[in-house]
């Protein structure tokens, strides 16, 4: 059964096309670089760029998981960002794995996420990121 994407992207900044698999500290995705894509140059799409589809594979997660509507979250960091495969064509499927390494009661999180094509390893990074509760989002809005 393919799950609901909940993220606050629209149009061509959704860059996930379908949750293959998730439970309480992983999620798998699959992502389709399409001819729309918003990141491509002159047809390209670097590889460097992946980090945005890691992120929302994030975003996923806590769109399936969240106790309320609130969905918004932030990334704050890319650690240990390996790149095996310099640039992707349009057709391509990527298939992104990531999983918790750490989360706290605040909404910050460390995960581990990588990204795959053809069964091999493309790129891979340790993303902190962090999902604040309602509240302390309105706090850090208004200041």
């Amino acid at each position: 059964m393919k799950s609901i994407i909940k993220l606050p992207h629209s149009g061509k900044m959704v860059l996930i096309d379908e949750i293959l698999s998730h439970d309480e500290n992983s999620i798998s995705v699959k992502s389709l670089i399409k001819s729309d894509n918003a990141f491509l140059d002159d047809g390209v799409f670097y590889t460097y760029k992946a980090v945005e589809i890691m992120a929302q594979s994030l975003g996923a997660f806590k769109g399936l998981y969240a106790k309320d509507d609130h969905t918004v979250g932030f990334l704050i960091g890319v650690r240990e960002f390996e790149i095996f495969v310099p640039y992707l064509t349009v057709g391509t499927t990527l298939i992104i794995n990531s999983c918790v390494s750490m989360q706290d009661e605040s909404g910050f999180g460390v995960w581990d996420s990588e990204i795959l094509v053809n069964e091999k390893v493309a790129a891979r990074a340790g993303l902190s990121v962090l999902s604040p509760g309602k509240e302390m989002f309105l706090e850090m809005k208004n200041g």
